[in-house]
């Protein structure tokens, strides 16, 4: 007498086309649970997921259940290391099901994921509401507060304006002391600020600061500054709030 013990691995989405049509049966016989497991190598407690990222069946105690199994807005379904599930995309973390927002907080975070162009980018400081601002990629991104170039764009404004921002992201403006007081309030984020001057001759001035954070509008947006280096003198010596500065 010969006998033979013969196993196939089966193709995932063989296996999972076959489902629906054969959940019945699977439930009516403990023999053919476990050698459905035995095809599909299930250990206790694991899950398979199909390709369409539709279903999900796991293994506990001898049972195979299925549910309905969906990708949030903010992943993709495809499979990594072997593993197929839903994985949240990129400045997003959590489980694929759900995803919840991580960033880019600012335009050092963009930089430091080689986007290194020049330009408008949305951010996100602190997992909140984004908004945008344009990044200077030039040398480890940074994220520009304001640009003066010319008078087509008037800084005499009123709180109102300077609380929202106003002017073109391309071209001259203020950002807005909301969205900077957002930036700066960030735990464990720290800024440093730098201010660069040509004058009508071409000469350059920098004024850099090592540290730099305002509070909110019902602080009047107070201004607070570490130490000085550069070669166009202090701009705010006793600055009291964002406005003076």
């Amino acid at each position: 007498m010969i006998v033979s013990y013969r196993i196939q691995r089966i193709q995932k989405d063989v296996f999972v086309q076959k489902t629906t049509c054969a959940w019945r049966q699977l439930h009516t016989s403990r023999a053919m649970l476990l050698r459905s497991r035995a095809r599909r190598g299930l250990a206790e407690g694991e899950s398979y997921i199909n390709s369409e990222c539709s279903l999900r069946i796991t293994y506990n105690s001898n049972v195979l259940t299925s549910e309905s199994y969906s990708c949030s807005a903010d992943a993709t379904c495809e499979e990594r290391k072997d593993v197929r599930r839903c994985y949240c995309n990129e400045w997003f973390e959590g489980d694929g099901v759900t995803c919840t927002r991580s960033g880019p907080i600012d335009c050092s975070d963009l930089y430091a994921a080689n986007r290194t162009n020049n330009g408008i980018y949305t951010i996100y400081p602190a997992g909140g509401s984004g908004f945008e601002v344009y990044c200077e990629m030039s040398s480890d991104g940074w994220t520009i507060l304001q640009r003066r170039t010319s008078s087509s764009v008037s800084f005499y404004q009123n709180w109102n304006e300077y609380k929202h921002g106003f002017g073109v992201l391309t071209g001259d403006h203020w950002i807005g002391n909301d969205k900077v007081y957002k930036l700066t309030k960030q735990t464990n984020i720290h800024y440093e600020l730098l201010i660069e001057k040509t004058n009508t001759e071409g000469s350059n001035y920098r004024s850099q600061y090592s540290s730099f954070s305002i509070s909110d509008e019902g602080d009047k947006y107070q201004l607070s500054l570490g130490d000085f280096d550069g070669n166009a003198g202090m701009y705010c010596a006793k600055c009291q709030s964002y406005a003076d500065f």
